[in-house]
């Protein structure tokens, strides 16, 4: 990883962390009503797909670096046996 990128990868990640909790703690208010709890949970649904989205996203890069490189053989000749 390039170490330029850093500082814009933590300001980015910081200033995600903010939001989250923002939003946590604006889910406070929500739940003061029980019947209407579900907005809060709604939130915390949609929090939790958003969340998901960045590991599906890193799971397709992953497989199509795989499907891009030919898997490396071993040649029996350059086995040495003890």
């Amino acid at each position: 990883f390039p170490s330029e990128y850093i500082g814009t990868l933590t300001s980015v990640m910081w200033t995600l962390v903010g939001v989250i909790a923002s939003v946590q703690c604006g889910l406070i208010q929500l739940t003061d009503d029980i019947f209407r709890s579900w907005r809060a949970w709604l939130i915390v649904l949609s929090l939790v797909i958003l969340m998901s989205c960045h590991l599906i996203q890193l799971w397709w890069k992953y497989v199509r670096e795989l499907r891009k490189k030919p898997m490396p053989t071993v040649e029996i000749s350059n086995i040495i046996k003890f």
